[in-house]
């Protein structure tokens, strides 16, 4: 156990390329959307760490905020996208039948 933590805090780029990347097979198996911008995160972490040398407490900090920010941006813009769109996702049942008469 002692051997990998010694090469988790020896090799932060991996260990963030590799949270950003189960985060994103749990966005495709899911497809809800949310765990997209926390992925994006842990990926742009991991170029940080390349970049900077930062300790875990440090990079945890910037994972989390960068989290916090690109998920309400995202929140915000996305809104602002289907008001654009008309509104209506094309899988929505109830709206699909909206103007249509019944038997």
């Amino acid at each position: 156990m002692d051997g990998l933590i010694h090469l988790a805090v020896a090799n932060p780029f991996w260990v963030w390329a590799g949270v950003g990347a189960v985060l994103l097979a749990a966005e495709v198996a899911t497809s809800t959307g949310w765990l997209l911008w926390p992925a994006a995160s842990a990926g742009l972490v991991a170029v940080i760490s390349l970049i900077l040398p930062l300790d875990w407490l440090a990079t945890g900090s910037l994972f989390a905020a960068l989290t916090i920010a690109t998920s309400l941006t995202a929140r915000r813009y996305m809104h602002l996208a289907k008001a654009v769109r008309g509104g209506h996702d094309i899988n929505d049942n109830v709206a699909r039948l909206v103007g249509h008469h019944g038997k």
